[in-house]
């Protein structure tokens, strides 16, 4: 009989799980947020959204933009959004997770091809580096890098810092004499003790002589007639011991390294859709082309991004950007495709004249298909246990919240709105701020409703239990009208919808925190 049976479910941060991810029945564990879900059949017809503050009017507002392709929606009390036509649920999902930028190009020749990736580099950031820390005779540099003017200062001639010293040669290496020293180079194969004399070590050597590792290899591998023509990049990656060669395919084709007899052949295949890097810039923003449209002298480009990515940019070095008077007149960001790696580099250069729709509501980490449910534990600290914890997040921190959220900022309104015939009774727990020009008030209380129509009684009553902070603002002990929240909720039929109406005074906003629960009869 089996014992200790382990059960297999997938891990993954919020973002990655709670939404479609998951297979009906499959279990899986949020290692970032500690919740447990579990996947059912989807809805076909229902997107639904965590709570996070002012969720409804954040959602709302999307769902009334132009973003969403789908008009007339609506996004009820517990965050759903229903009746959604067959085979749109995936378009708004899309769109929910994504957003468009529009950037207009100074050329109406360039090609921007629909469905290729657009990178945007971003000129890397000043540094200032001094290789020395305890000076080397022998080589000492300062090295200042400036917004891409390289300033080199030494007082010697520059010797290659990535150096062996005598001793420390391989047999049957190349190495090139940099410094003499105390080494007779000629004892380890050397024609003569001269810098500059390449040779073939037969020995590691002795004294302080030094000398730099041959790259007649490299040289070999860049001046390949036949690699060249393969679209190969051959350059070495990093220094000394850690030092690599680097095979670098420009085409987007597949990169075959085929070792001697007796040995295995690898193959590097590297993405179609992907954008050579520029040297001295990193990698700022990536979009897919959706829409490439000439005019007259320039191309207008619509790119779809992800909801989370970094938008694309419009700043120029020189004109404020990244300061006044910048030093030279490179371009602080380059565009480039896998067919154009670089904009800049074409004749004339190719860059943007406006770039537009660089902001957006960030809300798709919580919307998704109505398809995984999560199961409850004590660590949900969710609002069906006792010693509950119940807290409220933006959309913008990626945190589930327990709490809904609203804020109340005319003089009246709808505070809540159910479909009269759902329910009858209705108790919402509740925490307000209401915060006026020069004073804040803080109030909590549970309001009652009961409501008739489901019995074929139109009619509606609430009451309102609450305690608050006196504020006290004349010091006279007395409660005055001015020192004490001035918000009131009363229940409304209204067509066919039970609401929760308010009214406050004017030049006050009230941020509203809340739990429902519902019963019918």
């Amino acid at each position: 009989m089996a014992t200790n049976v382990k059960i297999l479910l997938r891990r993954g941060l919020r973002n990655e799980l709670a939404g479609d991810t998951l297979s009906a029945g499959e279990l899986g564990y949020t290692t970032d947020t500690n919740q447990l879900y579990v996947g059912v059949e989807e809805a076909i017809n229902e997107l639904r959204f965590d709570p996070f503050a002012n969720a409804h009017a954040v959602i709302q507002s999307w769902l009334d933009s132009a973003d969403c392709p789908v008009a007339s929606l609506t996004v009820d009390e517990d965050l759903v959004v229903a009746d959604i036509p067959a085979g749109q649920i995936d378009n708004i999902i899309t769109a929910l997770n994504t957003y468009n930028q529009t950037l207009v190009f100074n050329s109406a020749t360039a090609t921007f091809t629909v469905g290729e990736l657009l990178t945007q580099y971003r000129h890397k950031k000043t540094t200032l580096t001094s290789p020395n820390v305890i000076p080397n005779i022998n080589s000492i540099t300062a090295t200042f890098d400036v917004e891409g003017e390289t300033i080199t200062v030494t007082d010697e001639p520059l010797v290659p810092l990535t150096k062996f010293t005598a001793g420390a040669f391989v047999i049957g290496k190349a190495y090139t004499i940099v410094t003499v020293g105390t080494t007779d180079f000629t004892l380890i194969g050397a024609s003569a003790n001269t810098i500059g004399v390449v040779f073939t070590a037969t020995g590691v050597g002795t004294g302080d002589g030094t000398a730099t590792a041959n790259t007649s290899l490299l040289n070999t591998l860049q001046t390949n007639a036949a690699i060249s023509t393969a679209n190969v990049i051959v350059e070495v990656v990093g220094t000394g011991a850690a030092s690599k060669l680097f095979f670098c395919k420009i085409d987007g084709g597949e990169l075959n390294v085929n070792f001697a007899s007796g040995h295995a052949a690898l193959g590097f295949s590297q993405g179609t859709n992907t954008v050579a890097a520029v040297t001295g810039y990193d990698v700022y923003a990536n979009g897919k082309i959706t829409a490439s449209v000439p005019g007259s002298g320039i191309t207008t480009v619509t790119v779809e991004l992800s909801e989370y990515s970094d938008y694309f940019a419009y700043r120029q070095e020189g004109t404020g950007y990244p300061y006044a008077n910048a030093p030279d007149s490179t371009a602080f960001f380059k565009f480039g495709t896998p067919s154009t790696p670089d904009y800049s580099a074409l004749s004339p250069a190719v860059d943007t004249t406006s770039i537009t729709g660089s902001s957006d509501t960030r809300i798709g980490l919580f919307g998704s298909k109505r398809k995984n449910v999560e199961v409850l534990t004590e660590e949900s600290r969710n609002q069906l246990f006792t010693n509950q914890h119940l807290k409220s997040y933006s959309a913008s921190t990626g945190l589930r919240s327990d709490l809904y959220k609203k804020e109340l900022a005319s003089t009246s309104g709808t505070f809540l709105s159910y479909v009269a015939a759902e329910a009858t009774s209705f108790f919402i727990d509740y925490s307000l701020k209401q915060v006026g020009s020069s004073i804040t008030f803080v109030r909590t209380g549970t309001l009652r409703m009961i409501n008739g129509v489901p019995q074929a009684i139109n009619l509606a009553k609430l009451t309102d239990t609450n305690v608050e902070v006196h504020q006290d603002t004349n010091t006279d002990t007395i409660v005055d009208a001015n020192e004490m929240s001035n918000i009131v909720f009363v229940a409304a039929i209204d067509g066919s919808n039970i609401k929760v109406n308010y009214t406050q005074d004017a030049n006050f906003t009230t941020e509203i925190s809340y739990t429902v629960k519902r019963w019918t009869m």
